[in-house]
């Protein structure tokens, strides 16, 4: 969470809302005292609760932090999250760009405590289709919720997808040519479409299969056959799973199911900052 990256963004989003000066709060006594209540305006899951002093730090400001509740809690309507106090116009100039971190990964953190608490016989996964420059916060909100976390970065591991096998002539010549560039300890996953690809793909040495846009019903006769084959593989599913459809997922047998909309379609949490001067 001390990533000089994170430092960038919180700097830009500052920059972003600040432009040349924050106009209207010239309508404020310069020396104005204020204390600003964080408030969860629905049920919600608390996150990334940290931004606040990281935020306030850099946007350079005399204002304190006073935290209430901690990450990963489940919040009530009008649930107190947190204090801000200090110089109206500071408060003022923070306010937005705080809760626009906030009222998405809580959001995130949101819906992934939902599926957590469906508490379904697989382990649910986030993908990489996060916010660009957000990615740590947003997985960390994923955690948050009580869900887990697949791949951070290209460099996390091998995820050898439809577009990198075309390219490499097929799976079987892909996961040849990644064994000789990589050390054997890097695991390699491979995306297959079919019960053919699925089946060329582990007798090419893949022992990690990310079974993208199969039906459930497709699935529930898939497994069966390649757990015959080697009961060590790790089976994921993908490809358009909804939280209406992931329970008849979760019940085909598959190791892992990952979710895109966790993190790239997720409604933001109502959160309001009560203001009050001193």
């Amino acid at each position: 969470m001390n990533s000089p990256n994170l430092k960038k963004l919180i700097q830009l989003a500052l920059e972003e809302d600040m432009g040349r000066g924050d106009l209207s709060a010239l309508a404020v006594p310069k020396n104005a005292q204020a204390s600003a209540r964080l408030i969860a305006k629905q049920s919600c899951v608390a996150t990334c609760l940290f931004l606040a002093p990281l935020l306030l730090s850099e946007a350079g400001v005399n204002i304190s932090w006073e935290q209430k509740v901690q990450d990963g809690d489940s919040l009530k309507d009008q649930s107190l999250i947190g204090i801000l106090r200090g110089n109206a116009r500071e408060i003022l100039g923070v306010e937005r760009t705080l809760l626009n971190f906030w009222q998405r990964l809580f959001g995130i953190a949101t819906q992934a405590n939902q599926l957590a608490q469906m508490k379904l016989p697989v382990r649910i996964l986030d993908t990489r289709k996060t916010t660009p420059g957000m990615r740590v916060l947003e997985k960390k909100a994923v955690r948050d919720g009580g869900l887990y976390n697949h791949r951070f970065a290209l460099d996390s591991g091998v995820l050898l997808k439809e577009n990198h096998l075309r390219a490499a002539g097929g799976i079987t010549a892909a996961l040849r040519a990644i064994h000789n560039e990589l050390p054997q300890l890097i695991s390699t996953e491979v995306e297959v479409t079919s019960e053919a690809e699925a089946f060329e793909a582990i007798g090419a040495g893949a022992r990690i299969l990310l079974l993208d846009n199969f039906t459930p019903d497709e699935l529930f006769k898939l497994v069966p056959k390649l757990r015959a084959i080697g009961k060590e593989l790790f089976l994921e599913a993908s490809g358009g799973i909804r939280q209406s459809t992931i329970q008849q997922y979760a019940a085909t047998g598959v190791d892992a199911v990952s979710l895109g909309f966790l993190t790239h379609s997720v409604p933001s949490a109502d959160l309001s900052l009560l203001f009050e001067l001193q």
